[in-house]
């Protein structure tokens, strides 16, 4: 039997495979950075929201403060001072529930995970998978990483939220 002999610019299993194993490694600790870059300045920007809305509640609870004692004391003249301390409770106390409502809905659009980066890292372990496949010829059967592998989209389940 004739043994093939192996072209010099094609590199060996193992040389391919400690490429692979050093790329990975690069891209899994560039990403881990991102990630943490990501997720600071998401941290950020919910601190400085909340800093505001914080400001925004001071100012607002000292106006209604004068505002509820005033109309009590108008209150109290007319109806007598428990069934006006009765009502202002109850009007304060819807007020409190729909500052609470919109206060939650704001805050659910706001995020600390980097999504971004989690995107991008599953796309990158895509990439190294389908180079993997290719038996780490250099081309990565077209993908490189940072990029989404080629194929079809995935396609998310109706019904799960």
């Amino acid at each position: 039997m004739a043994e093939r002999p192996e072209a010099p610019d094609e590199p060996s299993l193992l040389q391919s495979a400690r490429r692979v194993v050093a790329e990975a490694s690069t891209l899994v600790r560039t990403e881990a950075a991102l990630a943490r870059l990501e997720t600071t300045e998401n941290a950020s920007a919910a601190a400085g929201v909340l800093a505001r809305f914080g400001l925004v509640v001071l100012f607002l609870g000292l106006s209604i403060m004068f505002l509820v004692l005033a109309a009590l004391v108008a209150l109290a003249g007319t109806i007598g001072w428990i069934p006006a301390f009765l009502l202002l409770a109850a009007v304060q106390g819807s007020a409190a529930l729909l500052l609470l409502a919109r206060t939650r809905r704001r805050m659910a659009g706001l995020s600390i995970l980097p999504e971004r980066t989690i995107g991008r890292i599953s796309a990158d372990l895509k990439a190294l998978s389908a180079l993997g496949r290719s038996g780490g010829d250099g081309d990565g059967a077209g993908v490189e990483p940072g990029k989404p592998a080629s194929g079809p989209a995935p396609v998310a389940e109706e019904g799960r939220r």
